[in-house]
């Protein structure tokens, strides 16, 4: 497991923030009789000061919200006393340790967006939509068809990997190494950062997946055996979701046969929406936060 050193503590720097930076123009609309293109945009967070560092380090991150809800600008929600931290936290805690970081938006159910040609579902009932569904009924929306739900998943994948494909395509206008992109996500950002990576390839230097759901016959589609890639951070809540709960073994299990670093780390005393504070353990009983085991994970691998 990963021991807090003082790294983690290391110069901080002030902020340049970029705001709505178009990275693609993605179909929404995709049933109806005007289907349309919308600005698919991201916010940059860049340290200042650090010119005499010639090629930066970057995380692209990705919100959380069961492919209904949040956006590049927050995702923090509630089930009870406890709240996750948001997105945009994590873009400022990290850029003032010297990374490029880059939230981005991405399409949303509601919006009925196009899938895309590329398929990461082997299935469309693989949505695992109880949380789909839980949002639906909070926000006041009809029940959505297995078709509407898949096409939200299809399109976070491409939309993710479209983003990390811009950053490192534009990587020198920020001063990035493009083999240096990791990518973050929570929740069903998890699940896109996972579905951009392993199923549609971008070549990330790093993943943090936190409490991802994939469905196992996806896993089996797309990572049959061992591939070469970067490291995988996977964290789960001890009173997650109930279907992550129950996949998450199979995750990780899947993943460490076939991937050559792998860690996971378990969320004390939370339920899914926890905060950047929180308590985690891995496979040795050292304590660390959340936000400090992620922060030396990425030091140390991208």
């Amino acid at each position: 497991m990963m021991r807090s050193d003082k790294r983690v503590g290391r110069r901080r720097y002030p902020l340049r923030i970029t705001r709505d930076v178009v990275y693609a123009k993605h179909g929404i609309g995709h049933r109806s009789a005007h289907p349309s293109l919308r600005d698919m945009k991201l916010d940059v967070y860049e340290p200042v000061g650090d010119e005499e560092t010639s090629s930066r380090a970057a995380v692209v991150l990705v919100f959380g919200g069961a492919f209904h809800r949040g956006s590049k600008e927050g995702d923090s929600f509630s089930q009870g006393a406890s709240h996750n931290s948001s997105v945009t936290h994590y873009a400022e805690r990290w850029a003032e340790l010297g990374f490029v970081t880059f939230c981005i938006d991405y399409r949303l159910i509601p919006e009925d967006p196009d899938p895309g040609p590329t398929i990461v579902l082997t299935h469309q009932g693989n949505v695992g939509a109880q949380r789909m569904n839980a949002a639906r009924i909070s926000m006041g929306l009809d029940p959505a068809t297995p078709e509407m739900l898949a096409n939200g998943v299809e399109a976070g994948a491409d939309d993710t990997h479209a983003a990390a494909t811009f950053v490192r395509d534009h990587a020198a206008q920020w001063r990035v190494d493009p083999r240096r992109i990791a990518l973050w996500g929570w929740s069903a950002g998890a699940r896109n950062v996972l579905n951009a990576v392993f199923a549609e390839g971008f070549d990330a230097a790093a993943v943090i997946a936190l409490s991802p759901y994939v469905h196992t016959l996806d896993l089996m589609h797309h990572i049959p055996s061992f591939r070469d890639a970067g490291p995988l951070f996977l964290a789960s809540a001890e009173r997650d979701l109930p279907h992550i709960s129950e996949q998450m073994p199979v995750l990780v299990s899947h993943f460490a046969q076939r991937l050559p670093k792998v860690i996971h780390l378990k969320i004390l005393e939370n339920d899914h929406f926890y905060p950047a504070q929180s308590t985690v353990v891995g496979h040795q009983t050292e304590l660390l936060t959340l936000e400090d085991a992620m922060t030396e994970f990425l030091l140390l691998n991208v």
